[in-house]
């Protein structure tokens, strides 16, 4: 996952330097998304502002989430017809 990051960071204009690592990012999402914690505790323990870790974590799931690594399968996968 660390390296999906990268590789997509890697893509983007230059700007100002980011305040986390990538692997320090995917686990503030991971906390997020994992522990149900709210952007202000998240912000309080990591010691950044509320406004940089909902930032974080938005653009971490957007890229995670056009991978197909980490697609879930959809629901018509899983129906299953019953023929009598």
């Amino acid at each position: 996952m660390v390296d999906i990051l990268a590789k997509a960071k890697a893509k983007q204009k230059p700007g100002r330097p980011r305040q986390l690592s990538f692997e320090n990012q995917l686990l503030l999402t991971l906390e997020y998304l994992r522990e149900y914690r709210t952007y202000f505790y998240i912000a309080q323990s990591w010691g950044l502002h509320e406004s940089t870790v909902c930032r974080t974590v938005q653009k971490t799931e957007k890229i995670l989430s056009q991978r197909e690594e980490f697609h879930l399968p959809g629901m018509k996968k899983w129906h299953c017809r019953i023929e009598v």
